[in-house]
C-alpha cells in the first residue's frame, strides 16, 4: 500500500486519508483502531419465491481493478433479467400468468375474430332488410299489377267462349251435351292462335273422374289447375279451384275461381241446367229451358 493511501476492504482501492467514501465501490470507510476499510453490508437480502413471485434484488455491482498507475473498471455482463440501457428490474411473471408477449401476440387475432362478427352481422342484417324490401315491392307493386293484367285476360277469354252457347228453344225437350277433353283442346288451340306464344304455353284440359284439370307451361315450368264442375240451382259452379306451379304466385285458387264463376254467369238465363257428369275423358252436361 502506498505511503499516505487507505486501501478499501472491499474493493482494494487506494483511498486518501480523510475520504468518507470509497472512490473504486463507493462503500463508506470507518475506522477501526488504526485501519481503515469498507463497512461491511448488513442490507438484509429479499429471497424470491417461485410461488410468491417476488422479485430479487440487483447483484451488487462488479469491483473494480485499480493498479499503482492507472485506475481501469470493466463491467461484467449483465444478467439476463436485467437491461444495460435501464436499472430497473424486469418483472418476473406470476405463476400461471401468460408471458406479455403472447398475450400481446393474441390482441391482433382477437381484434380480427371481433371485426369478423361484426361484419357477418351487418351483412344478415342488411340481407334481412333486403328479402323485406323485395316482399313488400312484390306485394305492393309487382303482383297486384300482373293479377290485374292475367285477371282481365282470363275472364275476357272465358266470357268470349260462354258467349257463343246459343239458348235453348222455348218447348224444346232437354239436351244433353257431352264434349271430349280431345275436342275441347282442338277448338280451343283453333280459336287462340296465339296458345304456345304467350307466357303461358301448352295449355291443355283433362276430364277425370269428377275433376277437371288444366296443365301448362309457364316460363318453361309445368303447372296444373284442377276444379270441380257441379249443377247448382240450375247454374254452372265450380268449386276447390287449386293453382300450382308459377301461375299461383299471381293468381290464387279463389281468384281463379271467381273469375271462372263470373264468366259462366254469363249462360243464358233460360238455360237450366239439370246435371253435370265428369268422366274419363268426357263431360256431359243435361240442360233444359227454365
Amino acid at each position: 500500500m502506498q505511503p499516505g493511501k487507505v486501501r478499501c476492504a472491499q474493493c482494494g482501492w487506494q483511498n486518501d486519508v480523510g475520504d468518507r467514501m470509497c472512490g473504486g465501490c463507493g462503500q463508506p470507510l470507518f475506522h477501526s483502531g488504526s485501519s481503515f476499510g469498507a463497512a461491511p453490508d448488513h442490507t438484509p437480502t429479499i429471497a424470491s419465491s417461485a410461488s410468491s413471485g417476488a422479485v430479487s434484488p440487483p447483484p451488487p455491482l462488479p469491483p473494480l481493478s485499480q493498479d499503482t498507475r492507472t485506475a481501469a473498471w470493466t463491467a461484467q455482463g449483465y444478467p439476463r433479467q436485467y437491461s444495460p440501457q435501464t436499472s430497473t428490474v424486469a418483472a418476473t411473471p406470476l405463476r400461471g400468468a401468460p408471458p406479455f408477449s403472447s398475450v400481446a401476440g393474441s390482441q391482433p387475432q382477437a381484434k380480427s375474430r371481433s371485426c369478423l362478427g361484426r361484419a357477418l352481422i351487418t351483412l344478415a342484417i342488411a340481407a334481412v332488410l333486403l328479402v323485406v324490401m323485395t316482399a313488400c315491392g312484390w306485394a305492393a307493386v309487382v303482383r297486384p299489377a300482373i293479377h290485374r293484367s292475367l285477371d282481365q285476360s282470363l275472364r275476357s277469354g272465358l266470357a268470349a267462349q260462354v258467349d257463343k252457347v246459343g239458348a235453348i228453344p222455348v218447348g224444346s225437350a232437354p239436351i244433353v251435351r257431352t264434349i271430349t277433353d280431345t275436342e275441347l283442346n282442338r277448338q280451343a288451340r283453333a280459336g287462340n292462335p296465339q296458345n304456345d306464344q304467350g307466357d303461358m304455353k301448352d295449355i291443355r284440359v283433362h276430364f277425370l273422374p269428377g275433376e277437371v284439370t288444366m296443365t301448362y307451361l309457364m316460363w318453361g315450368s309445368p303447372g296444373k289447375i284442377s276444379t270441380h264442375i257441379v249443377a247448382d240451382n240450375g247454374n254452372l259452379l265450380v268449386q276447390n279451384t287449386q293453382v300450382d306451379g308459377w301461375l299461383a304466385q299471381f293468381e290464387t285458387g279463389d281468384e281463379l275461381q271467381d273469375a271462372l264463376n263470373s264468366s259462366l254467369a254469363r249462360m243464358p238465363a233460360q238455360d237450366y241446367v239439370e246435371s253435370v257428369i265428369v268422366g274419363n275423358g268426357t263431360l256431359t252436361i243435361a240442360i233444359r229451358h227454365a
